[in-house]
């Protein structure tokens, strides 16, 4: 389904259909869905992608990240800095869970 800019209502109409089928939306879908709401430009990719990092996103935004750079967009330092954040709190998670002081 492809949503053009400026068809808002149409985008939220087709996002609430896919919860009501049970469908969860990939970060494809929720990037056509706000292409039909805005037309998203290097702030709103970091936004979506901050957020998908630190939700432990970290496939999602590797892929929006490459969505990105297939646009010709920039990624900032920001974002890089975000992904790595996401895979240190990821890996101190992980850490956690495996092992307590004095199991080594």
């Amino acid at each position: 389904m492809a949503l053009q800019i400026g068809r808002g209502k149409d985008a939220l109409v087709a996002l609430n259909q896919m919860k009501l089928d049970e469908i969860k939306p990939d970060i494809a879908c929720y990037t056509s869905i706000l292409g039909g709401v805005i037309k998203p430009n290097e702030t709103t990719y970091e936004i979506i992608f901050g957020a998908l990092c630190m939700g432990g996103e970290l496939g999602r935004a590797s892929q929006l990240r490459k969505e990105i750079q297939n646009k010709g967009l920039r990624l900032s330092l920001r974002m890089y800095l975000t992904l790595v954040q996401g895979f240190v709190d990821l890996l101190e998670e992980a850490v956690d869970k495996s092992y307590t002081y004095g199991e080594f």
